[in-house]
């Protein structure tokens, strides 16, 4: 980390997120096991596949609170990470450092996921 970061505050009301939307979509099929003629127990196989944040939104769970973004915390913008970047070697390594620092995977939900499977029932 960079030893000389404080901490920036933000405006009021600077870390709201903005609104989320996701859709889940599940399918799925019964099967019936067993002997035609025989209703006394009959057995069942479901099918399904299950297709979580189908459309594979990129919604936002958390924020910087200086400005308000998942990705940007404001400190190259300030005077202090000005000051910081100046005195760096290289500077664009910094810069690149940096921002895989920043760029917090919790910030965002999961992307789009598949699973499939059977269940039993009798």
């Amino acid at each position: 980390g960079v030893a000389t970061q404080s901490t920036l505050k933000g405006t009021l009301n600077g870390a709201r997120l903005p609104w989320t939307f996701r859709i889940d979509l599940k399918i799925d099929k019964d099967f019936r096991i067993g002997k035609a003629g025989n209703d006394n127990n009959p057995f069942y196989i479901n099918g399904y596949i299950l297709i979580e944040n189908a459309l594979n939104t990129k919604n936002v769970l958390s924020v910087y609170p200086y400005t308000g973004n998942p990705d940007d915390d404001g400190y190259l913008s300030s005077a202090i990470g000005q000051q910081s970047l100046e005195t760096q070697l290289n500077q664009e390594a910094f810069l690149d450092q940096y921002s895989i620092r920043i760029n917090n995977p919790g910030n965002y939900t999961l992307p789009r996921r598949i699973r499939c499977g059977l269940s039993f029932d009798f």
